[in-house]
């Protein structure tokens, strides 16, 4: 009796042989048809993260923006009220 790979060449038939062929051919089309859905489905979410990443950095911008303008605006009232101060003391001490 001769073996290979532990079973006995002088068991089973070819029709055995077939069945658990076809059947391990459809074991691995499912294996390969999932593997394409999963990878399907991480570029999806990936897709999806991109999206929220870039609304993300058009509000970062935006409030950067406005930031920007705020803190001009903040200048200008802080430099007005400088000089209002000084124009005050300065009349008072009757520099004017």
């Amino acid at each position: 009796m001769q073996r290979m790979h532990g079973r006995l060449l002088t068991t089973g038939s070819p029709r055995e042989v077939r069945r658990s062929t076809t059947e391990l051919g459809q074991l691995d089309t499912l294996t390969i048809q999932q593997n394409a859905e999963l990878r399907a489905r991480g570029a999806e979410v990936q897709a999806s993260n991109f999206g929220a990443e870039a609304g993300l950095a058009s509000m970062r911008a935006q409030n950067a923006s406005t930031a920007g303008t705020i803190s001009g605006f903040s200048s200008l009232l802080s430099a007005g009220s400088q000089f209002s101060d000084k124009w005050l003391k300065f009349q008072n001490e009757g520099v004017f």
